[in-house]
């Protein structure tokens, strides 16, 4: 087990190279965590409340359309939806005449 100190030299200045490597590695990754983290939960907290108020807009001007509707289905006095007579006319039935 007697080695050469000219190998055993280089064995541990070759081991030197590698663990210092590693630690930098280490600091880099450590460092961009601590950096990147922080900066992902901003984003995705100004993704979340960007995307809350755009539904909140969403459903406001829904409501004000139902209520639109609401206030002309009364005025016009119509009871409900009135549904489309496209198979009727394909058979050459029209309203006028159906309703009769």
């Amino acid at each position: 087990m007697s080695e050469d100190p000219k190998q055993i030299a280089q064995e541990t200045e070759s081991l030197r190279k590698v663990a210092f490597f590693g630690i930098a590695v280490s600091t880099i990754a450590t460092l961009t965590a601590i950096i990147a983290v922080p900066m992902l939960y901003n984003y995705m907290q100004h993704v979340q409340s960007s995307l809350q108020s755009e539904v909140e807009f969403c459903q406001h001007r829904s409501n004000g359309l139902w209520d639109e509707y609401k206030r002309f289905q009364g005025v016009s006095g119509v009871e409900g939806r009135i549904k489309r007579d496209a198979y009727h006319r394909s058979l050459g039935v029209s309203g006028a005449s159906r309703k009769a």
